[in-house]
């Protein structure tokens, strides 16, 4: 059982009102420049218990390795996919948008990780980055190997909205 699982029933309370912040700043971005509609398919990797993944419009997908954050989920819109960043069980260029909320340093392979998610996304990856994280300056540097549509700052991470 994976950290995640065993923390599992505390997650949103421990972490919930972070990830809803970093959430409505992407969204509130993304509805300002027209990069977001109720029409494109959305993928959150390491969705955990997929409360941010919720404000976001269109057709969800939340993948999680943590089955226990899966399981919390209360939107039924939102399908769940129990599995790893590092190899995602969809087809190429399937999704819209990819996004990433706080979870990229916890990726057994970080730059597996952000090949898989570009390989998906046809138009955005959005990755956020905790600063604190001891990697931050390698992930930044694989992150920026992508075309920069954006990049905001949040108290906790840095947002990348970029182009895959």
């Amino acid at each position: 059982m994976s950290y995640y699982d065993a923390t599992a029933k505390g997650y949103n309370e421990l972490h919930g009102e972070e990830q809803l912040k970093k959430a409505r700043t992407i969204l509130a971005y993304l509805k300002e420049h027209h990069l977001i509609d109720e029409h494109m398919r959305i993928l959150d990797v390491g969705a955990g218990t997929t409360h941010a993944t919720a404000l976001f419009p269109g057709d969800k997908t939340a993948l999680d390795p943590a089955k226990e954050l899966l399981k919390q989920g209360k939107d039924v819109s939102i399908k769940r996919v129990h599995g790893i960043a590092e190899d995602l069980p969809f087809a190429d260029k399937w999704f819209d948008i990819v996004l990433s909320l706080t979870a990229v340093h916890n990726f057994k392979d970080y730059k597996k990780g952000i090949a898989e998610m570009r390989r998906v996304a046809l138009k955005l990856v959005i990755i956020t980055l905790l600063k604190k994280s001891p990697q931050y300056k390698d992930i930044e540097k694989e992150i920026k190997k992508m075309k920069s549509v954006a990049m905001l700052d949040d108290a906790i991470d840095t947002i990348f909205i970029m182009q895959p």
